[in-house]
């Protein structure tokens, strides 16, 4: 239950009826969240009834005016019934037997003829008859009138003698404002998708105009970039706030435009200030951050995709014509372009930032006296004792625990992966009786291992070759506590399945990897102590052999 989901949604069908009514109907989806999308398992369609146990059934201009923004005291009624379809759902699912849109329609209508013995709610018809009237429009020209008797009332008290076109021009003026404050309105209760699917952005700032690839695409229902590639936006505003006038109009965008970004990310780097929640509407706001934050180079494979993802969104924009095709040519500017040839480009994965088997122990007769770096502890051997879990995987994989493996979803390849449930992670849930703990969030349980960290005093020395654009040296040095994060699990899993002699053939059934050849960017180098092991196991076979000549 933990990670089941339940999304409702009114619609119509698509039969009209002879009266050119469609009915109303909820679609109720089950499903689970991964990899930072919504999985749909099942759905179902129930269909709405009033009190009455009528259908409901409305025109185009009926289902458009309940639709609108703010909602009318009808629509509360609707949403209530969505929520009651959902709790309906909860308890069927609970009840561990399958079942259909009949026993949801069934639960349903008992709740409402309860309800109705309560109090009585006004039938759809009157709805429909009271919208048709247009009331609604009616108190918005009240309020247009009162508006405009004020701003007379104002003018006079002045002192002003108004003419006819004195007067018409304040008319206007009100009627101006007011659209304004209505588009305002309904602008601000949009989502970000309904913005981008309307319309509702200005096309000529260069942050709204690229924040439209974070909008869904009608053709497959995804975000046109992965959440991944989203941070360009973060890139591109901290170049108009920190770069030297730079223009944020698209009618500037260009290859020139294009050039001077990457020569300001590749010589500056970027702003070390983490915002959550900004949108492409709302991300200006937070100017001081940018200005005030210090900063950190590029690492030449972080440049490449920063140039990979700029690509990448200006085909979208271009295909949508949001951008000219004439403004500027992708194959003009390359990532090389701006990288010196003494940069090391190799693409490094911080092999060597896992635990050694004296660290794990450590973690695992861990009994910290604070109790959330116990938490992040107990966090992270399930997440690398039950298969070297991504951190997206211990969070939207729908762990389950059975009596002797665990089974849960990778993000990466859309697999459900089952593995032995080993001791290591029984005796970590052996302290919570409800299964698995409440995971604190990411960001705090990446800043707590760091914690836990220095609490052990973890020291030893990590050194990972230099791939920053501007070098000053050839190596990167790191004591094992500024680098020991939740990504560093999965390495480490890898690392401890190989000193368990485990061949690769073997270790990809645990982590699900398609292939032996991608460990190669997991298994770390041997150690001076590993290298010493073998070392004399060799020399010992070959003196025995030569006594034995």
């Amino acid at each position: 239950m933990r990670n089941t989901i339940i999304k409702t949604n009114l619609f119509r069908v698509r039969y009209t009826r002879d009266d050119g009514t469609k009915q109303l109907k909820v679609l109720a989806k089950i499903g689970y969240h991964a990899d930072s999308k919504f999985n749909e398992l099942k759905r179902f369609e129930i269909s709405v009834k009033d009190s009455f146990n009528n259908l409901y059934t409305v025109t185009d201009h009926q289902y458009k005016r309940l639709r609108a923004q703010p909602p009318s005291k009808e629509r509360i009624f609707l949403f209530q019934l969505e929520t009651n379809i959902k709790k309906i759902i909860l308890e069927l699912i609970e009840g561990g037997k399958d079942f259909t849109t009949k026993d949801i329609s069934n639960r349903l209508n008992s709740i409402q003829e309860e309800d109705n013995g309560d109090f009585k709610v006004r039938t759809w018809n009157d709805f429909l008859a009271e919208i048709n009237h247009g009331k609604v429009d009616t108190e918005y020209q009240q309020y247009e009138i009162e508006k405009i008797e004020s701003a007379i009332k104002e003018a006079i008290a002045d002192g002003a003698v108004l003419t006819e076109e004195d007067i018409d021009n304040l008319k206007d003026s009100v009627g101006i404002d007011l659209s304004i404050e209505k588009e305002k309105k309904a602008v601000s209760g949009m989502t970000l998708n309904e913005r981008y699917a309307k319309g509702k952005f200005d096309r000529n700032n260069i942050i709204e105009a690229f924040g439209y690839c974070w909008s869904e695409n009608s053709n497959n229902g995804d975000p046109f970039v992965p959440d991944s590639y989203k941070q360009l936006i973060f890139q591109l505003t901290d170049y108009i706030i920190n770069g030297k006038s730079v223009s944020r109009s698209t009618r500037d965008f260009n290859l020139k435009w294009v050039e001077g970004f990457l020569s300001y990310k590749a010589k500056h780097g970027f702003p070390k200030t983490h915002l959550r929640g900004y949108s492409p509407f709302d991300i200006m706001s937070y100017q001081e951050s940018f200005v005030s934050a210090q900063r950190e180079g590029y690492k030449a494979a972080s440049f490449q995709k920063l140039v990979k993802v700029l690509k990448q969104y200006i085909r979208i924009l271009q295909k949508a014509r949001i951008l000219s095709i004439k403004a500027i040519n992708t194959d003009l500017f390359k990532a090389s372009d701006f990288i010196s040839r003494k940069t090391n480009t190799d693409n490094f994965t911080k092999i060597e930032f896992t635990l050694e088997y004296e660290e794990i122990e450590q973690l695992l007769k861990a009994s910290l006296e604070d109790p959330q770096q116990q938490l992040a502890v107990d966090m992270y051997i399930i997440q690398m004792f039950a298969g070297g879990l991504r951190p997206t995987e211990l969070y939207n994989g729908g762990i389950q625990f059975y009596n002797s493996h665990i089974s849960f979803f990778r993000s990466k390849n859309k697999r459900i992966c089952t593995n032995p449930y080993l001791p290591e992670v029984k005796k970590v849930l052996s302290k919570y009786p409800d299964g698995l703990p409440e995971f604190m969030p990411i960001h705090v349980y990446r800043e707590t291992l760091k914690e836990v960290a220095r609490h052990f005093t973890w020291n030893r020395i990590i050194e990972e070759p230099n791939t920053k654009l501007n070098p000053d040296k050839d190596t990167v040095p790191h004591e094992l506590h500024e680098v020991f994060s939740p990504f560093t699990a999965r390495k480490t899993f890898i690392n401890y399945l190989v000193n368990l002699g485990l061949a690769d053939e073997l270790i990809i059934q645990f982590t699900d990897h398609t292939d032996v050849k991608i460990l190669k960017h997991y298994k770390r180098k041997l150690n001076l102590a590993q290298k010493k092991k073998i070392i004399e196991k060799h020399l010992k076979e070959f003196y025995e052999s030569i006594a034995e000549a």
